[in-house]
């Protein structure tokens, strides 16, 4: 498979099993001509897929920026999301404990004895960040070993109207499936950044991030998980997310994995306090990349597809990775 970015030359499949029978795909993305460096394993957020990771409207995807600097970029569908398959049609909605404890151990085991290398590096977006928080505390300390979290809450502390309002509906939206989320967000998108470039900032800034190619766009959108949907309303009305049973924020003080935090200034979704909670939280050394001037506010997805994101973002993120 060909990704966009023809600079990416070419994107692997994989399909992976999980130990509780879920199939789910990875992709990696190969250079040809270049050996493979250092594996990275990218875990997408909520309501979106891995296609992200791949994509960028205007210049170098994340994927590619990591090859670019010799790095071996990886990728995971995660169940629920168009690419994976259940064990039957039986099987009930999945969880953020089941990605934690299946989806992620499968992922980072299949990665290490296909390429032969046991400690891997993971870049989490959004709600991906904290699966791989409790990924690293809870389960899988053995496996990782530089984590980056982009646009990732940890435990909630300046949640916008937005965040704060969803606490209330999504308990009710947990009743509904959803449908149709794709092809509700490439209708509107152009209209929204047309017409109403304000709210759409909320999410994405279009004054940062070319919104034109609404297609390709909207590829990387996912219908919601009604099950995940009341568990994030859970978080953000207490605070802290529980894992497993166990407080998150509290759990990572067993963390010793290098850790950097990546924030935008302008985001809605998650704002910058409640995703630098994880620099009190680790036991290990953490900094921060906060993004974005007065003039210049970054939102939620600007971190992985806006214009500016290949030089102040994933080359920054790139060389952490690479110390």
């Amino acid at each position: 498979m060909n990704a966009p970015n023809p600079r990416l030359l070419h994107v692997e499949r994989h399909s992976v099993r999980t130990a509780d029978g879920w199939t789910l795909t990875l992709h990696r993305g190969v250079r040809r001509g270049q050996p493979p460096g250092k594996p990275v394993l990218f875990v997408p957020g909520f309501g979106m897929n891995a296609y992200i990771f791949r994509y960028h409207p205007s210049g170098t995807s994340m994927m590619e920026a990591m090859a670019a600097h010799g790095l071996d970029p990886w990728s995971v569908d995660l169940r629920g999301q168009r690419s994976s398959r259940a064990p039957s049609r039986r099987t009930g909605q999945p969880g953020l404990d089941d990605h934690v404890f299946g989806d992620l151990p499968a992922a980072f085991e299949y990665i290490a004895q296909h390429t032969g290398i046991e400690k891997i590096h993971a870049i989490g977006c959004s709600l991906g960040g904290a699966l791989l928080y409790g990924y690293g505390a809870l389960e899988g300390s053995d496996r990782l070993d530089r984590l980056v979290t982009m646009g990732t809450p940890l435990r909630w502390r300046r949640p916008s109207w937005l965040v704060r309002g969803f606490s209330v509906v999504g308990p009710l939206s947990a009743r509904l499936p959803v449908r149709g989320t794709r092809h509700l967000a490439r209708a509107g998108l152009p209209i929204a950044a047309r017409i109403a470039p304000g709210p759409l900032s909320i999410y994405l800034n279009p004054k940062l991030t070319q919104t034109s190619d609404a297609k390709s766009l909207t590829r990387t959108v996912e219908n919601p998980i009604p099950r995940t949907n009341r568990q994030l309303a859970k978080w953000i009305a207490s605070g802290d997310l529980r894992i497993g049973g166990a407080n998150l924020t509290e759990a990572l003080d067993r963390f010793e994995r290098p850790l950097l935090v990546v924030a935008g200034n302008g985001d809605q979704i998650c704002d910058a306090a409640s995703a630098l909670a994880a620099l009190d939280a680790v036991r290990g050394p953490a900094r921060s990349l906060v993004v974005g001037t007065p003039q210049e506010r970054v939102s939620h997805a600007d971190l992985f597809i806006a214009d500016l994101a290949p030089e102040r973002i994933f080359a920054p993120v790139a060389s952490f990775l690479t110390e």
